[in-house]
């Protein structure tokens, strides 16, 4: 059962613990009731990119289909691409999700217009980064910009985005592949601050990265996959913006703050924080003070 999380109201804790994801193909159901809403979908898409200064992209988004509690599956990294360390979660209790990939305009009509009953769940990646010591750590913070269409100006951890849409994978059933979301996070790290990490085929140098919560943001109808980055090194182009493209069309600002100053930027109550990063700095602050982290 879903509980609220840290005390915030709009965003529901379905899972803490490992997460896996598979694509499958969308259900005879689902592509029954696309087809039926496609005209109203494409009015509204239309509608809605008339009305911005940068027209949305109808890139294709991982949307939930089911999602179950299971035991956790080992994964192998060939290519040492991510440091998680997957082998020591067998035999956990895993949130299994199955999404299927969806154009993002019919996510766009489902927003505007609820009725259609198109009822999509986007799933995407949030990244609770952090730079430094275990004994001193920074998050890392960014406030999004004016133009995006979910909690513009709010702050939010980094990174953040959408599950990208893999090749087909041969090793795994028919119609369905596994996506590692450490991997895309650790890229979305890279393209959101623009900041150039050391030789990523090196594991001394790559961050730990651990998938740990499901959550549900009621606001907007999206599950988050919560990550944790950790870093024990901090890039000097966060210190000095001046190796990142600042402004951008997604990023205005960025902040690394300590436990204490990331408290006091929360409870400031001029500012604007999206509820899923609200939620993973609370977690995170209180996991601090106990020393866990």
């Amino acid at each position: 059962m879903a509980r609220s999380l840290n005390g915030i109201p709009r965003v529901d804790l379905h899972h803490l613990g490992p997460v896996s994801v598979e694509v499958i193909s969308p259900s005879m159901e689902l592509l029954a009731r696309l087809n039926m809403a496609s005209d109203a979908v494409e009015t509204l898409w239309n509608e809605t990119n008339s009305t911005r200064r940068t027209p949305l992209v109808n890139n294709r988004i991982a949307c939930m289909a089911s999602w179950e509690k299971q035991p956790c599956r080992q994964q192998d990294d060939p290519d040492n691409s991510s440091r998680v360390r997957t082998s020591l979660y067998a035999g956990l209790e895993c949130a299994h999700l199955n999404v299927v990939f969806l154009p993002y305009k019919f996510f766009n009509a489902h927003r505007l217009a609820p009725s259609l009953g198109l009822a999509i769940q986007p799933v995407a990646v949030s990244g609770l980064t952090l730079y430094g010591s275990p004994q001193e750590p920074k998050v890392l913070l960014a406030k999004r910009g004016p133009e995006v269409t979910q909690y513009p100006e709010h702050w939010e951890c980094v990174p953040s985005g959408s599950l990208d849409e893999p090749l087909p994978d041969t090793s795994a059933r028919e119609g369905a592949t596994l996506i590692d979301p450490s991997r895309q996070i650790l890229r979305e790290l890279q393209e959101e601050t623009k900041t150039v990490l050391p030789d990523l085929s090196s594991r001394n140098t790559l961050p730990d990265i651990h998938p740990f919560s499901l959550l549900f943001d009621r606001s907007c109808d999206t599950f988050d996959i919560g990550c944790l980055i950790s870093f024990d090194w901090t890039p000097k182009s966060l210190l000095s913006h001046g190796n990142t493209a600042l402004p951008n069309s997604e990023y205005s600002d960025f902040k690394l703050l300590t436990p204490s100053q990331a408290e006091a930027f929360l409870d400031a109550p001029e500012r604007a924080v999206v509820p899923v990063s609200q939620s993973l700095m609370r977690a995170w602050m209180e996991r601090h003070m106990d020393d866990t982290i």
